[in-house]
């Protein structure tokens, strides 16, 4: 091989591998943008269910404090009645 070859091949060869690398960088960043977006639409989903958890946990505090009033308020019925039922069995 004469040196006139030789310089066209390794001048080739440096192309090739600059145009390697280019490809490498561009695959790395498009599957970078990929990625990123594919993390922030996880991260939005993410932060709507914790809005969503905080809106039952809500839900379901307010739930028990209606139960428990209502609980009261049967157990104050059960009084009423049963006072009640008394003074019927004293009246007869």
């Amino acid at each position: 091989m004469n040196d006139k070859e030789k310089d066209i091949i390794e001048r080739d060869d440096e192309r090739l591998k600059i145009l390697v690398n280019d490809l490498f960088d561009k695959l790395k960043e498009s599957l970078l943008t990929a990625c990123t977006k594919q993390i922030e639409i996880l991260e939005a989903r993410l932060f709507e269910k914790e809005i969503e958890n905080d809106t039952l946990k809500k839900d379901i505090k307010n739930l028990k404090s209606q139960v428990n009033l209502q609980s009261e308020e049967n157990a104050k019925l059960k009084t009423q009645l049963a006072n009640q039922e008394k003074k019927e069995k004293i009246r007869k």
